[in-house]
């Protein structure tokens, strides 16, 4: 049987420049959001399968300036650390989201913060 005890969703870039992927949609959102949630959305059968299994999330302590309205940067000027704190901002939101759903309380998920050395 195949198991998949841990999912480790650790994806962060960061550009100086707004970027699309080949959806059209913004870089970082997509690498740094997307990216997550799409993962964890195909690999949760295997996960639930697998319990117990855990879902981590790395965060950032840059998580921060988060605009829901316009969260491809479309409407306001492009800035690439911004970009990146609303991306990490996100994930911590997909996170309590994962914890919040009935089917996924089997699976709890946990944010990570990694520190400086």
């Amino acid at each position: 049987m195949v198991r998949l005890d841990v999912l480790v969703n650790n994806a962060g870039i960061n550009r100086s420049k707004r970027q699309t992927s080949a959806d059209g949609i913004e870089l970082t959102f997509a690498t740094n959001v997307l990216g997550y949630f799409l993962l964890t959305r195909d690999l949760l059968d295997l996960l639930r399968a697998s319990a117990p299994s855990r879902i981590v999330n790395v965060a950032s302590t840059y998580a921060s300036d988060l605009d829901l309205a316009d969260l491809q940067f479309q409407r306001r000027a492009y800035e690439g650390r911004k970009a990146y704190a609303q991306s990490k901002a996100c994930n911590r939101m997909l996170t309590w989201a994962l914890r919040g759903g009935s089917k996924a309380a089997a699976l709890p998920p946990t944010q990570w913060r990694p520190a400086w050395s």
